[in-house]
């Protein structure tokens, strides 16, 4: 039951202020009986020109994330130990129309709740998985030579790229292609269902947006967003064993 105290004074304080006495922490079997209505964490959002939000590379790790309303020479601070949902939750999952798979986010302090860093910090060692061969094999072959071109671009010696420190098999961050911008989570009922074939509690939608490489991609960008969007709706369906262990030793053409 929740205390009276935090009842009466509920109204009266941020929702998202970091700490552990803010709300209580629940279980997702809880959600789902009492329908509860998650409300992500506008730090987590969309991001708007002139707002405050993450600016995050998800190649990189938490470190070289940062916040548009800190020093931008300092790495995020503020807000990292912020509730990423109220009522807070123990565990969330997040789908994308990037990747066939689903991230599980779970709670580092059971006290907080999954926070702000929890989410970034699962993303990216999530994308440091190494993709299977069975998922490759899934790929079209066009949508294969986007990935070699990431793959490429994401070892080279570019400052915007981590370069020689990954390793010389197919991660998911390299499925990404170029699009490895944090582009927030939100709410997709739609996509939610598609992935579940029904409506899952504390699941969102991680928005993925493209990034601009050092070098001049001119006319052939548009052409390989289209190619990356066609390719990964058909990965998507081929897709059937997505958690296989084999992995992939893949040297792009």
């Amino acid at each position: 039951m929740v205390h009276a105290t935090y009842l009466k004074h509920r109204d009266k304080v941020d929702k998202f202020a970091e700490g552990p006495s803010y709300g209580p922490v629940l279980e997702t079997i809880y959600l789902r009986k009492l329908k509860v209505k998650l409300k992500t964490n506008p730090l987590l959002g969309l991001p708007k020109k002139g707002g405050d939000h993450l600016a995050c590379n998800m190649l990189f790790s938490v470190a070289q994330c940062q916040r548009t309303t800190e020093n931008r020479g300092l790495s995020w601070s503020a807000g990292r130990q912020a509730p990423a949902t109220w009522p807070r939750v123990m565990q969330l999952r997040i789908v994308s129309l990037a990747f066939p798979w689903v991230i599980e986010v779970m709670a580092s302090n059971a006290s907080l709740g999954v926070t702000c860093s929890d989410v970034i910090e699962g993303i990216y060692a999530f994308l440091q998985r190494r993709v299977t061969q069975a998922q490759l094999d899934s790929v079209p072959a066009e949508l294969q030579g986007v990935m070699g071109k990431a793959y490429r671009y994401n070892r080279s010696a570019k400052p915007d790229v981590p370069g020689g420190q990954l390793p010389g098999t197919m991660l998911r961050c390299d499925w990404l292609g170029m699009d490895t911008i944090f582009g927030g989570i939100v709410e997709n009922e739609a996509l939610v269902k598609k992935r579940y074939g029904g409506a899952m509690p504390c699941t969102f939608e991680l928005r993925c947006v493209e990034r601009q490489p050092l070098s001049e991609r001119g006319a052939e960008a548009p052409r390989e967003r289209e190619v990356r969007m066609r390719g990964r709706a058909r990965a998507e369906r081929r897709a059937a064993h997505p958690e296989a262990i084999d992995t992939c030793d893949w040297s792009p053409p």
